[in-house]
Order: C-alpha cells, then sequence, then structure tokens
C-alpha cells in the first residue's frame, strides 16, 4: 500500500513537471516570436536610415537656381520650376515613406517591449507565487518534522522504558527462581534426612525384632 502511495505521488510529481516544461515551452517559443518582429523592425528600420535617395534642394541652391534662371528665357525658368516642384514633391514622398516606415518600426518595437515588460512582470510574479509555495512547503516540513521527532522521541523513550521495566521484572523472576530452587533443594534436603532417620530407626526395630526372635526360640 505504501509502495502505491509513493508511485501515485511520484506520478503526480512528474505530471506537474510536465506542465510547468510545456507551460515554459510555450513562453519560450513566444518570447522568440516577440525578439523575431523586433528583429524584423529593427533591420526594417537599418534598411530606410542606410537607403540613399536623390539630394535635397536646399535654399541656397533654389536661390541661386532663380538667379541663374533670371539670365534664361521665361519659358525656360518656367520649365525649372515646375521640374523643381516635382523633384521637390517626389523627395517629399520618399522621406514621408520613411518617416512612416520608421514611426511604425517604433511602434512595433515599443508594443514588443510593452509586451516583454508583461511577460517578465508576469513570470517575476509566478516565480515569486513558486517561491512563496516552496517556503510554505517547506515551513510545514519542518513543523511536520519537529512533530514526528517528538512523537519518534517519545516512542523511543517508551520502548527505552518498557525494556527496562522488562529487565526488572526478568531480573526479579530470575531472583524468585533462586529462592524457589533453594527452598526446593532445603525441603528435598529436609526429606532426606527423614527418610535417613526413619531408614534408619526401621533397621533398629528389625533389629530389636530379630533380637526378640531369637530369644523366644532359646
Amino acid at each position: 500500500m505504501s509502495s502505491k502511495s509513493e508511485l501515485t505521488k511520484t506520478i503526480e510529481s512528474q505530471q506537474a513537471q510536465i506542465v510547468r516544461l510545456e507551460k515554459r515551452f510555450t513562453d519560450v517559443v513566444t518570447a522568440y516570436k516577440n525578439l523575431k518582429k523586433e528583429k524584423d523592425a529593427l533591420e526594417s528600420t537599418v534598411r530606410v536610415l542606410s537607403s540613399t535617395s536623390a539630394p535635397t534642394t536646399t535654399t541656397g541652391d533654389a536661390a541661386a537656381s532663380e538667379n541663374e534662371s533670371n539670365l534664361s528665357t521665361k519659358e525656360d525658368n518656367e520649365s525649372g520650376s515646375e521640374a523643381e516642384t516635382t523633384r521637390a514633391s517626389s523627395e517629399q514622398q520618399i522621406f514621408q515613406g520613411k518617416l512612416n516606415t520608421l514611426q511604425q518600426n517604433v511602434s512595433i518595437l515599443a508594443e514588443q517591449k510593452q509586451r516583454m515588460e508583461q511577460m517578465f512582470q508576469s513570470d517575476k510574479r509566478k516565480i515569486r507565487a513558486e517561491n512563496d509555495e516552496l517556503k510554505k512547503s517547506l515551513e510545514e516540513a519542518k513543523a511536520e518534522n519537529i512533530i514526528n521527532k517528538e512523537k519518534y522521541d517519545n516512542e523511543i523513550k517508551e520502548l527505552k522504558k518498557l525494556l527496562r521495566q522488562s529487565q526488572r521484572d526478568h531480573e526479579r523472576e530470575a531472583a524468585d527462581y533462586g529462592v524457589m530452587m533453594r527452598e526446593l533443594q532445603t525441603n528435598l534436603s529436609t526429606e532426606r534426612n527423614k527418610s535417613e532417620t526413619m531408614e534408619h530407626q526401621f533397621e533398629e526395630c528389625r533389629a530389636k525384632v530379630v533380637t526378640l526372635e531369637s530369644q523366644l526360640d532359646t
């Protein structure tokens, strides 16, 4: 019965360990996916920052172009202004796209950071709860050990007491047996003496009878 109970406890302990390992595996997979998202976002950010684009037109360049265009004909000036406007619009779209990508990546990183922080806090609470549970189990085990120790100490004291009592009883019985044997020996010796005395008296009586018979015959 005891071995069956121990086997049941072992199976339950192993099942609980399997559940904890499965939960830990799930957490690791989730963390890996989050890290992959962060990695993708960072790689996208690096690509955006390292990508090249058409050079921007500064205010000084625009002024110089305007001065030079004043030397050209009115048609050339209008054509150059239109091309510059188109180029500026294209560059603005490129930079806006980069900005949107960076904002999106920052949002992803912030979201992943928040999620990782939540997971960290959750794991921290779980570990703290497990630690508290282990401390509680340890305290209960210590208390149970103290109770069992007191119980076993009392049982040992009782056994020692019974052993001493048994030894005293044995010694008393041995002493009583010795007294009884001495009494028996004394009684036996007394009876032997009585028997010898009676036998001696019988011999004396028989001798007297023989003497009397011989006297009567004469």
